[in-house]
């Protein structure tokens, strides 16, 4: 296509490692992530969900973010989803910093999607949008969600983001949306990582299990609801 984007096609990349390859000597400009051979532009392309979770954190242990993490039992310190006390002490201050990945940690993965919820739903509003308008009278839209399973940000957050972008496709009216999953496994990372097989198996597993609950709909679970404010 002459090296220019399709018009009916739009690329998003969210992530918690903003900032490793931004500009720099061997980027074609200043607001271009690059890694080899592949460049995004970033804040229309890329999309960094940096930023300090600690306060999020905080105010779970305050119970004044129970859409992210409230205490399950008066009897214990158990916490849904992120179980903000254990991680307070049991991880580095640094860790709760996404400026450089999620820790291998799915829970700051999804922690990093919540921190920046809003600034998602506007560019996955911005990309059907523009792709509905790039192709008139088509109720056939291609989404393709790819992630890795082995690490914390994509294993973290891709059920948030799949969600997401499905209620938006309904709610906006672009048509009919076809959705597709690809993840990368463990496997493809084992060949220079064998120590870490055991835990990226283990992540791999609860990502797994996850996407298979979150698509059991039936009269025994109904339909899932996800609030991030």
């Amino acid at each position: 296509n002459n090296g220019k984007m399709p018009k009916n096609v739009r690329l998003l990349c969210f992530d918690t490692w903003p900032d490793a390859n931004v500009g720099g000597a061997t980027a074609i400009a200043p607001d271009v992530v690059s890694i080899g051979n592949t460049k995004l532009e970033r804040n229309v392309e890329f999309i960094p969900l940096s930023g300090d979770t600690y306060p999020k954190g905080e105010d779970v242990i305050g119970n004044r973010a129970a859409h992210i993490g409230q205490r399950i039992s008066d009897m214990g310190e158990a916490y849904s989803w992120f179980d903000a006390p254990y991680y307070r002490n049991n991880t580095p201050r640094a860790t709760w910093e996404l400026s450089v990945g999620a820790g291998m940690i799915r829970q700051f993965g999804r922690l990093g999607f919540f921190n920046h919820a809003t600034a998602i739903q506007q560019q996955l509003i911005r990309a059907f949008t523009e792709v509905h308008n790039a192709n008139p009278g088509n109720d056939n839209t291609q989404v393709m969600v790819i992630a890795s399973f082995a690490g914390g940000t994509g294993a973290g957050m891709l059920l948030d983001l799949a969600a997401m972008a499905r209620s938006l496709s309904s709610r906006l009216g672009t048509g009919g949306s076809m959705f597709r999953g690809i993840f990368v496994l463990p496997g493809a990372f084992l060949l220079t990582d064998q120590h870490g097989a055991q835990a990226m198996n283990a992540r791999a597993y609860a990502a797994w299990r996850e996407l298979a609950r979150f698509m059991n709909l039936g009269p025994d679970y109904g339909a899932h609801t996800i609030k991030y404010n």
